[in-house]
């Protein structure tokens, strides 16, 4: 019986540590009609895809499955869920990253 009970709490130990790994990344699509800057880097016209890691400040800039760029941000709490994902923008500057459902953005800081 001690055995069971010790096998089942090394399973549950594997199950908590593993946890993190089950975390998913945070994408939002952008399709810009005219450039825009994020970060220091300036992205033309067309499909992109901005992908964040969970607990994560780095922003991958992504189109047609090509890495564009790396950005560093700040992660930030918002006061609410986003009801929808939606990029943020200053002019033609990328500001902020929102992703639906979810209480954690990505603002981009000025360059």
């Amino acid at each position: 019986m001690l055995n069971r009970f010790s096998q089942c709490l090394a399973i549950l130990a594997v199950l908590a540590l593993a946890a993190p790994a089950f975390a998913r990344s945070m994408s939002q699509p952008l399709d810009l009609n005219q450039p825009a800057t994020i970060g220091s880097t300036t992205l033309q016209p067309g499909h992109y895809e901005l992908k964040a890691e969970p607990n994560s400040n780095q922003v991958r800039v992504v189109s047609n499955g090509r890495l564009v760029a790396t950005i560093e941000g700040r992660e930030i709490t918002l006061n609410r869920k986003a009801p929808y994902g939606a990029v943020v923008m200053d002019g033609r500057r990328i500001h902020e990253i929102q992703f639906g459902g979810k209480t954690e953005a990505i603002e981009i800081p000025n360059s």
